[in-house]
Parts: structure tokens; C-alpha cells; sequence
């Protein structure tokens, strides 16, 4: 593989493996707690002072739609 295509692939995995786990911990939760509201703090990663710079609020808001399935999964951000 070349060094991109390397790269693709750990990110494929890793987002793969991800997403697994947020979605075995909320299983969990609401398997023990039916009516609990459901909200993971400071995930996806984020800063408050990120959104004072257009071009990191930019890259945050990429990493935010890369993970719509995060979105779905919790109830309140």
C-alpha cells in the first residue's frame, strides 16, 4: 500500500472501531437505564475557543460531519 492509501485504511479501522464502541457504551446505558437521556460530554472533540477561528471552526465542523451516526446515537448535546 502506499503511504496514502496506508492511511485511508487506519482512518477506515479507526472509525470502524469507533463507532462500535459508542454504540456498545449506549446500548449499555439504555439497557440499564431505559429512560435515561443519553449524551456523551465532549465528544466529538471540541473546543470553545476553536469556534473563534474560522479555519479551526472550519476543521471541527468536518470532524462533526464525518460521524452523523454520533448524532443519531445520543439525545442531547
Amino acid at each position: 500500500m502506499t503511504p496514502e492509501q496506508q492511511e485511508a485504511y487506519f482512518k477506515q479501522e479507526w472509525m470502524a472501531t469507533t463507532r462500535e464502541f459508542f454504540e456498545r457504551v449506549v446500548a449499555a446505558a439504555r439497557a440499564v437505564r431505559p429512560q435515561a437521556t443519553i449524551s456523551i460530554y465532549n465528544q466529538p472533540t471540541q473546543t470553545y475557543w476553536a469556534w473563534l477561528s474560522p479555519s479551526a471552526a472550519l476543521d471541527q465542523r468536518r470532524g462533526h460531519d464525518e460521524v452523523p451516526w454520533f448524532w443519531d446515537l445520543i439525545d442531547i448535546i
